[in-house]
């Protein structure tokens, strides 16, 4: 991501995210604020050597779930430097497994996961299909008896078919019958779902 880009996308998502603390929220303004984000996307980037959507999503997450953990009475003595700083770095890299399971949890209380969100701020400019790439919605049809003849075929009239994003793809014993159907019926969208995720293997995304 370019630069600027990635300074907006951090923005952006942190804001939805406290708007779910508290809706009243707006992103501060000003040269302070826009240093601060910046100077913390850089160093995140200095130390994962890139820096993408999924990971920038994952920061926020974990910046936004710290905020709820401080109460109520924090959220007026807030500043950008409390998410966006050397401490909110330091947080960021003693995320365990068991915090990302409550910030997962946290999420799904408003409805939520890390892969909604990134579908959220998907750039308008990339291919029309890519809203596509992890339809997340078609999990719970995907999963409705995995395996069998029946699930089989309520998935090929139901979804979009295979998708390496797709957890119930991945355990279905079916899948490779599934891929080649879904090769041939949807090429585009195949081919932009294989190269989706070889791209984010390139380039670390995934945590």
């Amino acid at each position: 991501m370019e630069k600027q880009s990635t300074d907006k996308y951090a923005r952006q998502v942190f804001t939805m995210l406290f708007k779910l603390i508290d809706p009243a929220f707006s992103f501060p303004g000003g040269g302070i604020a826009a240093r601060s984000v910046a100077q913390c996307m850089a160093a995140l980037e200095r130390k994962h050597i890139t820096l993408g959507r999924e990971r920038i999503v994952d920061y926020c997450v974990c910046q936004a779930y710290a905020v709820t953990r401080f109460g109520e009475d924090y959220l007026p003595r807030w500043r950008v430097t409390h998410s966006f700083g050397e401490k909110a770095l330091e947080r960021y890299d003693r995320n365990t497994a068991i915090q990302k399971y409550h910030q997962d949890r946290w999420l799904r209380e408003h409805g939520l996961s890390r892969g909604a969100i990134l579908s959220l701020f998907q750039d308008r400019s990339q291919h029309p299909l890519f809203k596509f790439v992890f339809p997340e919605y078609e999990e719970g049809t995907k999963k409705r008896l995995l395996g069998t003849a029946a699930g089989f075929y309520i998935c090929q009239v139901s979804t979009l078919g295979w998708t390496p994003f797709s957890p119930a793809c991945e355990c279905c014993p079916t899948a490779e019958k599934c891929r080649e159907v879904t090769r041939q019926r949807y090429c585009e969208l195949y081919r932009i779902r294989v190269e989706a995720y070889h791209e984010r293997g390139r380039h670390g995304d995934r945590q």
